[in-house]
């Protein structure tokens, strides 16, 4: 199980697209849910952020 899910950080949607980004080994995770920023085992990259360095 995803850490984050056990602990209640994330709903089980993006639970699943977690474990999906994990299974697939993926980089970086862009979403712009701050609640991915509590998972150690992805990358999460906030799209509010890469928009405030770009803009």
């Amino acid at each position: 199980m995803i850490p984050a899910r056990k602990d209640g950080a994330v709903r089980t949607p993006d639970a699943i697209h977690a474990a999906t980004a994990l299974h697939e080994g993926t980089d970086l995770f862009l979403t712009n849910d701050r609640a991915f920023r509590t998972m150690s085992e992805l990358r999460p990259l906030l799209l509010d952020d890469v928009l405030s360095a770009v803009g």
